[in-house]
């Protein structure tokens, strides 16, 4: 009994030290790619080039600019059409309208 215990022990041991193993290797490459954050968001975008969206008449959708982070044009849920904002749902997530908040089954599977 007591050489069961003893053994089962040694395997919980086992496990959690090569969980933290892992769990160390993890944070050490992952501390390594990421990037220092800057003191100034200038410093980030410095020279921005704008490249314009066009339609078919010429006119300007919207303006992007490019760098290391792209600053992105906020635009109020109301103002999407419906037509669009039910294009994003059935693209991303066809079961939107089945399940409350996270689908557990797209998740898992």
């Amino acid at each position: 009994m007591l050489d069961f215990c003893l053994l089962r022990c040694s395997r919980l041991i086992s496990v959690l030290g090569i969980g933290l193993f892992c769990a160390v290797v993890l944070w050490f490459f992952t501390e390594r790619a990421l990037l220092p954050v800057p003191d100034r968001f200038s410093e980030v975008l410095g020279e921005r080039q704008k490249m314009p969206l066009l339609a078919r008449n010429h006119a300007p959708l919207v303006v992007s600019y490019q760098g290391l982070w792209n600053t992105h044009a906020r635009v109020p849920l109301h103002e999407i059409p419906i037509f669009l904002q039910q294009a994003v749902i059935v693209a991303e997530d066809q079961r939107f309208y089945q399940h409350h908040g996270v689908d557990w089954l797209a998740r898992f599977s």
